[in-house]
């Protein structure tokens, strides 16, 4: 391991961070009323509202330097007390990663059990896998948290620290680069990675998995984060059952240590259109009697999404979580919902009649905006049933 005192703290703060505006950017000159709104913006308590002032204040000459020094100071103390803070709840790297190990045993016994998932008996054990996984993560999941806010506020320090060095006045007594060295050590200490690799945690969104347990561990658990963020956004296009569904299915498989799946517009439509037509002409089948829908693969593409692999469906209830349930209690579908090469997801619902749409096409989150662009619901739209 690199440790982080023998890095320049130019190459620390670049490990984390494009650099900063700087002030000799060509800019127009700020009014006074434009200057005093950035300097409240810059000392508010948002912190990216607080680096787009800063940006702009980098830009405004001797104008904006003592707003700019005055903000940086204040964001590098709020930053460094949230670290320290965080730090000495953190727990010690060794008495995380024990209790990790064991969580990944179980996590590991769990997902053997499902490859040979066929049997009422396997399945009895899958449901005390899931006890057992589900009390493991709840107990770990305050230390997650914590690193991550750690990580977090240390790489957002090093923006604020840079701001610092462009204007700090000569011979400044505070944030001396032996106390940024003791802050640093106690960090890397207490996160067990270094500056690049914490990086790396905090960026990772699939592909190749970290090997290092710590940097692993942390890496899963921000990309969930922000596939639980991106869901949350798509939470209007389903109703509260469906919901529901979407967030048993992805809990569960963040406790057998597997990246949620990514709601797809697309895929909620087709499980949707699904469930509706079974509903209404009667029949309960993968096989759809309208030849244009006739398989599941068909019925995603006609919506517009490109790789459909799987689908399960079930009828009787009204309950997102007993779907989950009947899904969970029958090997087949069961191995679907905890499948490794699906990333995206859909749940649709149509009175008592529910279909599960999955599929391996890229992420829309991972997409650039012209990309995102492109994704379209291709067919007409049917909104959900929201309570019946």
């Amino acid at each position: 391991m690199v440790a982080l005192r023998t890095l320049p703290l130019m190459l620390l703060i670049a490990s984390f961070f494009v650099p900063a505006v700087r002030a000799d950017d060509q800019a127009p000159e700020l009014t006074r009323a434009e200057l005093n709104n950035l300097r409240r913006q810059a000392m508010g308590p948002d912190s990216d509202a607080a680096l787009k002032a800063m940006d702009a204040l980098a830009k405004a000459g001797p104008d904006g330097q003592d707003a700019l020094r005055s903000a940086a100071r204040s964001w590098v103390n709020r930053t460094e007390q949230s670290i320290q803070r965080e730090l000495a709840r953190a727990g010690e790297p060794k008495w995380f990663l024990d209790r990790q190990a064991a969580f990944d045993q179980v996590r590991s016994e769990a997902l053997a059990n499902i490859r040979v998932l066929e049997r009422d008996d396997n399945v009895r054990k899958a449901r005390e896998f899931q006890e057992s996984l589900k009390t493991h993560f709840e107990a770990l999941q305050p230390f997650y948290h914590r690193r991550a806010l750690i990580i977090e506020a240390f790489a957002l320090r090093a923006r604020f620290l840079e701001y610092w060095e462009e204007v700090r006045p000569e011979n400044e007594p505070i944030f001396t680069p032996e106390r940024i060295e003791r802050l640093t050590q106690r960090v890397e200490q207490v996160l067990g990675m270094d500056a690049e690799k914490a990086a790396i945690a905090r960026d990772w969104v699939g592909g190749r998995t970290p090997e290092e347990p710590m940097v692993k561990t942390m890496a899963f658990y921000f990309a969930a984060r922000r596939i639980h963020e991106f869901n949350q956004h798509q939470r209007t296009l389903v109703d509260d059952a469906e919901w529901e569904n979407i967030q048993k299915v992805n809990e569960y498989r963040i406790h057998l240590g597997l990246l949620p799946f990514e709601v797809d517009p697309r895929l909620v439509q087709a499980a949707r259109r699904h469930s509706k037509e079974m509903a209404e002409m009667g029949y309960f089948s993968h096989t759809s009697p309208t030849p244009e829908n006739r398989s599941h693969v068909q019925r995603m593409r006609n919506a517009g999404y490109p790789r459909g692999t799987s689908e399960n469906i079930a009828m009787g209830t009204i309950s997102g979580e007993r779907a989950f349930r009947m899904w969970f209690d029958s090997p087949g579908h069961h191995k679907i919902m905890a499948s490794t090469g699906n990333s995206g997801f859909g749940v649709g619902r149509w009175g008592r009649h529910w279909t599960q749409k999955f599929g391996r096409g890229p992420r829309i989150m991972l997409m650039s905006e012209s990309e995102q662009a492109q994704v379209t619901i291709e067919g007409d739209i049917l909104p959900p049933m929201r309570g019946r």
